[in-house]
């Protein structure tokens, strides 16, 4: 009687372990294997096996609901930027078999984002690849992960990015059409290729100090304070116009002199030939701006109207 006993409880127990062996781990706990993968090929493993019981993917997409929250998912996006520092910073498109597509709303764990160079790191494991923009408008995205939640405009997907392809001939393509628009540059400017990125990779340095402009133009085209200038120099001619205020074009002293001189001393000439005056006979008359400002003692130190 007790031999019995013991067969059925070995029985049992092994009845109940192969029971339990068959379920498997949940999405939840595939998912935190994957965050914690220190291998590439191991996440992409894993990933497969998330997606088999994936409830939402590119074909349902778009038509899930607030139903769908808390579901796992699996899609692959496209054109991924960031659009802000909120909760879901990441923006890309899901596209269906139909070619039509839904905007996502996404915190990618492994994803970082450079907000100053608009760059992206993407990291599988140990591996680490940053994005380009000009990449970045050409690479498909897996990601895996859940449905969040819905609001009016996108979805949104808390996930890992498990895997990705770069479009090699459109990322050609586009790196031919960014040469041949720099050689034209250049050629605008008289430079060679070589000189004109010389001259690009200085405008960041121009923006925030007038002195490090190479030239009036950068300085004019570039320099954050140019904004401050073009004001000063209209209340100025405003308070000299003598029959009510003049006609201004919506944008204002944009003419000014080639050369660096500037930059050399810091007097900054700009014109504005389309903007009207009235005159005693109460006739709008088209006229010549020339105001100069010293950006040294930051004040209008000329101004002449024509």
């Amino acid at each position: 009687m007790r031999l019995l006993s013991n067969w059925k409880l070995c029985l049992f127990a092994l009845v109940f372990s192969f029971a339990l062996s068959g379920c498997g781990d949940s999405p939840d706990d595939i998912y935190k294997k994957m965050k914690e993968a220190k291998n590439e090929a191991e996440i992409q493993k894993l990933s497969v096996e998330f997606n088999n019981s994936a409830e939402v993917n590119n074909s349902n997409y778009k038509s899930c609901k607030s139903s769908c929250s808390g579901s796992a998912t699996s899609i692959t996006v496209s054109d991924l930027y960031v659009k802000s520092k909120g909760k879901f910073p990441i923006n890309g498109k899901v596209y269906n078999k139909n070619g039509r597509y839904q905007g996502s709303d996404m915190y990618l764990s492994n994803i970082k984002y450079d907000y100053q160079t608009k760059s992206l790191t993407l990291s599988l494991g140990e591996n680490v690849k940053k994005f380009s923009k000009e990449e970045l408008k050409v690479t498909k995205f897996d990601v895996s992960g859940f449905f969040v939640e819905n609001h009016m405009m996108n979805h949104d997907v808390k996930g890992i990015v498990t895997s990705f392809k770069i479009d090699t001939k459109k990322m050609d393509e586009i790196k031919k059409a960014n040469l041949e628009k720099e050689k034209k540059e250049a050629s605008k400017l008289k430079m060679t290729l070589a000189q004109y990125r010389d001259y690009k990779s200085k405008i960041k340095f121009c923006k925030k100090d007038w002195k490090m402009c190479v030239d009036n133009a950068m300085l004019i085209n570039n320099f954050s304070g140019m904004s401050k200038v073009k004001a000063a120099c209209k209340v100025k001619a405003n308070s000299r116009a003598k029959y009510g205020s003049p006609d201004w074009s919506w944008v204002s002293f944009g003419t000014y002199y080639v050369g660096d001189r500037y930059v050399k001393s810091g007097l900054v000439e700009v014109v504005d030939n389309t903007v009207k005056f009235q005159n005693g006979f109460g006739a709008m008359k088209k006229s010549k701006v020339s105001c100069v400002f010293d950006l040294k003692s930051d004040r209008v130190t000329a101004l002449s109207i024509r």
